[in-house]
Formats: structure tokens, C-alpha cells, sequence
């Protein structure tokens, strides 16, 4: 059955269910359905329309009085996919029995009671169903598509293996992150968790996502030896020039691909902007959330603007539309943006980005660029003031420079 199956049998089951406790009782099912349609990228139209059928059920079942933390966690995510994060955060805050915490406080107590094994505590101090392996499950999935956080992430799956250490959806998602992050420990650690997913999973034959993650780890381990060099966020492992050069070559080898190419990628440009301009200057990612897309921020001052950057690595190069919504996130009028693409852009993007640029200045870094840099013969910050003259004086956002910077590494 496919996603889109199982959620239109949720609306069959809605349909056939007389007893409307019983169903809001189960809610959280619809929720975590509609995530599904979101993660996998399903029709926008499709999605929107499942995500509000889900934030409508899960709240009439919290206005009917029924209080579980897999429910709450649910409706947060659902309303972060809606674009809310605002209301997604106020409502995981609602697991506590205190409110006035902030809702990562609010996982921090709960983690701890966990940690020391103070069940008691938990119970008191919050609602029921947060020791419930599939409500950190859902809370590392909430932080890492939210937050761009893998470091969290890791920690709140983490917490839900040890709460249950046989969830096999668990162990699937500690192993994407552990093969994110890519050093020898953690893609051993990625196989014994898949291992045991597999062992696992016998008893619910309809879970065999493992499988996809499974062909992952064994493209990377079966090509090359495990480099120690780890490939997640600059929290796993201070960045320096020389790690995140040889991040970006193991991507450039075309060892991992697709969806995890550039969300590693994204990590690494980052890296790159707080090695060129001071961490202290470059602002931690978050995510705005633009219809179905979803738009990993980052963002840094440099001679007194604000710049707002777009990271993507696809198979193509990037069209108008992907332009067109980046400038919708571009909402201050200070701000200024860029966009990298390594695939390039279609002209289209291009002519797009001038006449864009006629009231909010969008540069355009290629490929070519980003290599460049890597390779010793550019520096970023040289790359961008290059640019920003060039757009000054012709309006042209993409002036492709390759290697017209001379001596940048003196």
C-alpha cells in the first residue's frame, strides 16, 4: 500500500467509524500519515489538502479534551509543514505540565527524567504518552526537518531507541543521521542499528524503509573505506578548511546522491561561511516552509547587510520557480540573498533573477564557482564582491567567474 493509499483509507476509516471518540483517540494516525505525503514530496496540492484534514482532526480531538504527547507532537509537525512553526512550537510546549517553559527546555526535562530513569517524575510532569518510543521518534523527525538540527535529532532518537530499543522506525532514522555524519564509528554504529531494524520489522512486514537506508550504507562501505572524516554538521566536528574540503570531495566523487547530497552539502556551505566570515557573524539555519517546498536558511552579516542563502545540489540545473521562491522568503527589506546551485541555471532562472534583482539583489553562485574554491584558485568572499560590483553596475546577478580571481590564496 502506498502512502497515498494508507492515507485514503485513514478517510475511508473516518467515513466508517461511528464512534468519533475512538477515532480522535487515534488521531496522531493522521497526522503522522500527512508527514509521510510531505517528507516524500507528493503533489503540493495533494499535500496541503492532507496536512489540513490532519491539523483539523488532531485539533477537534484536542478541544474534546484528550491529552497525549504523540497527538501534540503530531499536530506540531503537521503545523510546521502547514508554515506555522510559531504555532508548532507553542503547541510541543503543551507536553509539559509547565507551560512556561520553552518547548526545547520542555524535551531537555523530559530527557533527563528518561536519563535517570525518574519515571515518576515524567508522569508527573507531563502528559501521557511521552515515554512512548514513537513520540521521539517524531520529535527527532520535527527537529531534523524543522530545525535542520541533526545534532537533536540524534539525541531524541536516540532517547526513543533506549525507551525501546526494538522500534525499528527508530532505528531506521538513528541510521540516516549516523550515515550523515559518516565517519568509520558512526556507519558501523548505522549498520548494527539497520540489522537489528531488519530483525525487528518481521513483526510489522509493512515497514521496510530500513531497506532503502540499508542500500545507502552499503553503496558508501561497499565502494570505499569508511572515511573518517565526518560529513554531518559542523556540531559533530569543528570545521576547518581542510575538513570541509575533503567533505565536499567525497560528495564530488559521487558516493552519496540525491536528497542526502544536499542536505550535506548545505552543512558544508555553511561551514564554509563561518570559516570565511566569522562564526560569530553567520546565524544558525532555520527552515521556511513556502507551500510544499522546503527552504533550508542560512543567513549572515557582512559589511553591514544581511544575506540570506539558498543551498541546492541537483541533478539539473535550477529553474525560475526555485528563484521565484526564494524571493518570497526574502521578506526584509535589508536583506540581500544568494542562491548556489552546483548544477547551474536555466536561462530562464537567470533572466528570472534580473528582473527580480530590480527590487532585492539575488546573486547566483554555479558549480564551477563553488569548485573553484575548493580547489584553492577563489576565495568566497573575493567570489561575492566580484559580484555585488558587477550587479551594482550592469544588474547582472550572474556574472560566472570560475577563475578571473587572481592569487586568492595569498
Amino acid at each position: 500500500m502506498s502512502r497515498k493509499e494508507f492515507f485514503n483509507s485513514l478517510l475511508e476509516y473516518e467515513k466508517r467509524e461511528q464512534n468519533r471518540r475512538r477515532l480522535l483517540s487515534e488521531s496522531f494516525l493522521f497526522g503522522e500519515a500527512a508527514m509521510q505525503l510531505w517528507h516524500n514530496k507528493y503533489n503540493e496540492d495533494t499535500v496541503k489538502e492532507a496536512l489540513l484534514k490532519a491539523q483539523a482532526i488532531l485539533q477537534e480531538a484536542i478541544d474534546v479534551g484528550y491529552e497525549n504527547a504523540r497527538l501534540y507532537i503530531s499536530l506540531a509537525n503537521v503545523e510546521a509543514a502547514l508554515g506555522n512553526t510559531t504555532s508548532a512550537e507553542i503547541t510541543l510546549r503543551k507536553i509539559s505540565r509547565a507551560t512556561a517553559l520553552s518547548w526545547v527546555d520542555v524535551i531537555e526535562q523530559a530527557r533527563k527524567f528518561i536519563d535517570d530513569n525518574d519515571m515518576d517524575a515524567l508522569i508527573d510532569g507531563f502528559i501521557l504518552g511521552i515515554a512512548d518510543s514513537s513520540s521521539w521518534n517524531s520529535l527527532g523527525t520535527y527537529s531534523i526537518s524543522f530545525l535542520n538540527n541533526d545534532e537533536m535529532g540524534l539525541q531524541l532518537y536516540e532517547t526513543g531507541r533506549r525507551l525501546n530499543p526494538k522500534n525499528s522506525i527508530i532505528l531506521t532514522n538513528l541510521s540516516r543521521v549516523l550515515i550523515r555524519i559518516g565517519n568509520e564509528e558512526s556507519l558501523s554504529l548505522a549498520k548494527k542499528y539497520l540489522h537489528q531494524a531488519a530483525q525487528y520489522s518481521t513483526r510489522n512486514r509493512a515497514f521496510v524503509w530500513w531497506r532503502d537506508v540499508k542500500s545507502q550504507l552499503d553503496n558508501i562501505t561497499g565502494r570505499h573505506k569508511p572515511s573518517p572524516i565526518a560529513l554531518g554538521p559542523p556540531s559533530f566536528q569543528k570545521p576547518s578548511f581542510k575538513n570541509i574540503q575533503q567533505r565536499f570531495e567525497v560528495l564530488l566523487a559521487g558516493q552519496i546522491d540525491g536528497q542526502e547530497r544536499g542536505r550535506l552539502f548545505e552543512t558544508i556551505f555553511r561551514d564554509l561561511l563561518k570559516i570565511t566570515f566569522g562564526p560569530d557573524v553567520v546565524y544558525g539555519s532555520h527552515l521556511v516552509t513556502v507551500g510544499s517546498e522546503r527552504q533550508v536558511d542560512a543567513s549572515f552579516k557582512w559589511r553591514n547587510f544581511y544575506y540570506r542563502v539558498e543551498v541546492k545540489w541537483h541533478d539539473r540545473p535550477v529553474g525560475p520557480d526555485k528563484i521565484d521562491i526564494f524571493r518570497t522568503i526574502l521578506k526584509t527589506a535589508e536583506v540581500r540573498g544568494i542562491f548556489v546551485s552546483m548544477s547551474g541555471y536555466t536561462n530562464d532562472a537567470i533572466v528570472n533573477a534580473i528582473d527580480l534583482g530590480k527590487d532585492r539583489m539575488i546573486l547566483l553562485i554555479d558549480g564551477t564557482e563553488i569548485k573553484s574554491i575548493f580547489q584553492g584558485t577563489n576565495r568566497l568572499e573575493l567570489i561575492l564582491d566580484r559580484k555585488i560590483d558587477t550587479f551594482q553596475r550592469t544588474g547582472n546577478p550572474y556574472d560566472a567567474i570560475k577563475n578571473k580571481v587572481n592569487n586568492a590564496t595569498e
